[in-house]
């Protein structure tokens, strides 16, 4: 059965995550950030600032490198801003800071444009919050049509393949097959899903 909102055109994942948690409201806690946004005028130094949540995915479309620092602040260009104090216009900056982190942080990059290989770690530090990557989705294709592969994270500890004795700890998951991979650097990364890791536990 076709969800509703869904068609059958060419839909993203991203556009199929969003469904996901509509259909499923009570998870959407689960996958919400908060970032302060800031600007401070040029002509009078009055700061605004207000919250933006971002109850989905971070979307780096503006550089291919995910860090810890890029995940906590990033800045923006804005033109003709008018201050609400002075009512001076200037072009300026926003500066995002990242206030709430949530229990899931997924990265998306800009997959129809012109491609660049992302670098990403394997762990992100927010502050005293420590993430691991357990998902990277893989896309092939344009805007005409495409094909989605993700590597997953096993999350029930390590286990041992029965041929070759290796140990299993990253499957890659295509179609109907599921063989052992890693996680890799490549062109077609579109998401990495990361996961708050408590170590204390």
């Amino acid at each position: 059965r076709i969800y509703p909102k869904f068609g059958h055109g060419q839909e993203s994942a991203r556009e199929a995550l969003l469904l996901l948690l509509d259909a499923i409201p009570q998870i959407n806690s689960l996958f919400l950030s908060r970032y302060r946004c800031m600007v401070i005028c040029k002509h009078c130094n009055k700061i605004t600032s207000k919250d933006e949540d971002v109850n989905c995915t971070i979307d780096l479309f503006d550089t291919s490198v995910v860090s810890n620092e890029r995940i906590k602040q990033y800045i923006t260009e804005i033109n003709d801003y008018k201050c609400d104090d002075c009512k001076q216009t200037f072009n300026g900056q926003r500066i995002y800071s990242l206030t709430m982190a949530g229990e899931v942080i997924i990265i998306t990059f800009n997959i129809y444009g012109k491609r660049k290989q992302p670098t990403f770690p394997p762990q992100l530090i927010l502050g005293k919050q420590k993430y691991i990557l357990i998902a990277q989705l893989e896309h092939s294709g344009g805007l005409g049509g495409g094909h989605y592969w993700a590597q997953t994270l096993r999350t029930t500890g390590d286990s041992i393949h029965r041929s070759t004795g290796d140990s299993i700890k990253v499957l890659s998951c295509n179609d109907n097959s599921c063989t052992i991979s890693d996680f890799k650097l490549t062109p077609e990364t579109y998401m990495l899903w990361y996961h708050y890791y408590d170590n204390t536990a």
